[in-house]
This record gives structure tokens, C-alpha cells and sequence, in this order.
């Protein structure tokens, strides 16, 4: 009897361990997030005020948002804050079924519309940037200025930012308007696209989902991050053989080295500047 029991109760115990293995998310990447700068400020009180990434892990799937403040800090920085609650109630209460492209599709939307009706669009908003991951399949959105990256043997630039200014630039070189034309161009109103902009019509999707390979490395990052450091700098870090907290701590000093010697440095980074890795994808046997 007494060895019926202890059979019993291992065999109890052996099933939770299983099923909290199986519902632990890191087996199937691993995740990294900071905010810019975290080093040169012995005062606390002078340190810019920033939030972090937002991160949702379920099970087997990840939806990690990053956001960047555009117009008057404050509002954007508002913004920011609206766009990961609205987003993070959507994950939270969303249908059952409803396709990843699709979800992400509604949640800029939700999030844009939310903005919308709380802060004047003439102050501002924010630029943001979603990843969901399955296992090993990505999907993204974005809309404004932060980038996500993708380092395979070279890294790649996923999304499309700056469409008007690069839209502009092919009309100059088109001979379709003249250089003189650029600041009262019409296109600024069709092109510019960030939540709470009066005029956004549409969100940039991937058109297709990708499949991430073990040795992968996905990034995300606002505009100051990706501005300070140059893709080949970028690069380097995410190659380096060694842990992904090593990799975002060599990131953060890669930064600050560059940004310090501007003038007011310390101002120019306050407000959200942040950046996320993820990497060693495993391949999901069906």
C-alpha cells in the first residue's frame, strides 16, 4: 500500500513538472529587453523616466511591443502608455481563433483610435512597432519609426520606416516635384503614419510569416537606437559568442559611447528609447 502511494504521488508529481515544461515559453527563445541609457547618472532623480518594452508570453507565443514618444514628450510619452494598455487589454480578452496578422492588425488600430479621442493629434502621438511570435514563426506590424531587424548571415531591415521621407526623396530624383517643393509637398499628409496621426490610414504587416532558424536574432528598436548605432555596429554585437544579457549590456555601452559626446546628450536621450533581442529560436516538431 505504502508503495502504491509513493508511486502515486511521484508519478503526480512528474506530471506537474512535465506540464509546467511544456508551458514555460523560454524553451522556445529567449528574450532580452533594456531602456538607453542605464549607465552616467549617479543622481537617480536626474535619470530620464522610461518605461519598459512591453512583453506577453503565453505558452508557446510571444507579443513583444515597443513604442517611441513623437511631438511634445509629454503627450507622446502619454501616448506610449496608451497604445501598451490598450494593446495589452486586446491580447488579454481577444478571440479565440483570430489569425496573428490580423490581431496585430486590430490592435494598432484600437490602440490609434484610443490615442485619437484622449490627446489632440496636433501634439502628438507615438510611433510603435509589434512582433508576435509562435515558436518559430514571426508575424509584425508597425507604424513610425522603430525599426525591427532581423540578423540571419547579415542583418536585415524588416519594416519600411520614414516612407514619406523616402517617397520624397524618389520624387526629387524622379524630377517629379523640385527640391524647393519637399517642405509644403502634399505627400506628407498621405505618407507620414504613427497612432494618433490624424491621417493614418493603414499599418505596415508582414506579407508573409517567417521562419526563424535557431541561430537567428530578431531586434527591436526606437529611432534613437538605431540612429546612435550603425547596422554594421548592430551586427557585430549580435555575432559576438556570448549570452544575450552580455549582448544587451555590450548594446547599452555601444550607445552611450556614441550619444555622450553630443551636446546635451543627456537630454537628447530622455523619453522612451529601448530595444529588445530575442534569440536561440527552436524548431517546433509537428
Amino acid at each position: 500500500m505504502t508503495t502504491m502511494l509513493t508511486i502515486l504521488i511521484s508519478g503526480v508529481i512528474l506530471l506537474i513538472l512535465v506540464r509546467i515544461y511544456l508551458a514555460y515559453p523560454s524553451r522556445y527563445f529567449r528574450i532580452f529587453t533594456t531602456t538607453f541609457p542605464k549607465q552616467d547618472y549617479d543622481d537617480v532623480s536626474i535619470a530620464p523616466e522610461l518605461h519598459e518594452p512591453l512583453v506577453l508570453e503565453r505558452s508557446h507565443e510571444c507579443l513583444l511591443v515597443v513604442t517611441d514618444p513623437v511631438g511634445h514628450p509629454k503627450t507622446g510619452e502619454s501616448a506610449c502608455i496608451l497604445a501598451q494598455e490598450t494593446i495589452k487589454e486586446f491580447y488579454h480578452n481577444q478571440d479565440v481563433g483570430i489569425l496573428p496578422k490580423e490581431f496585430l492588425k486590430q490592435a494598432c488600430f484600437r490602440a490609434h483610435r484610443r490615442i485619437s479621442e484622449q490627446i489632440n493629434f496636433t501634439s502628438g502621438g507615438c510611433s510603435i512597432a509589434m512582433v508576435f511570435i509562435d515558436r518559430n514563426k514571426l508575424y509584425w506590424a508597425s507604424s513610425g519609426n522603430v525599426g525591427i531587424y532581423l540578423c540571419t548571415k547579415e542583418l536585415e531591415q524588416l519594416n519600411q520606416m520614414d516612407l514619406y521621407k523616402y517617397k520624397l526623396g524618389e520624387s526629387v530624383l524622379q524630377r517629379k516635384i523640385r527640391t524647393g517643393e519637399v517642405l509644403g509637398n502634399s505627400l506628407k499628409n498621405e505618407l507620414i503614419a504613427y497612432l494618433g496621426h490624424e491621417n493614418l490610414r493603414k499599418i505596415e504587416l508582414c506579407d508573409d510569416v517567417l521562419q526563424l532558424e535557431p541561430s537567428d536574432k530578431l531586434f527591436i528598436a526606437t529611432r534613437k537606437v538605431y540612429e546612435a548605432l550603425s547596422p554594421l555596429e548592430l551586427e557585430n554585437i549580435f555575432k559576438k559568442g556570448v549570452k544575450g544579457s552580455e549582448k544587451m549590456k555590450r548594446l547599452q555601452v555601444a550607445f552611450w559611447n556614441q550619444v555622450k559626446a553630443e551636446p546635451g546628450a543627456r537630454e537628447s536621450v530622455r523619453g522612451q528609447r529601448a530595444a529588445v533581442l530575442v534569440s536561440r529560436f527552436k524548431k517546433h516538431k509537428l
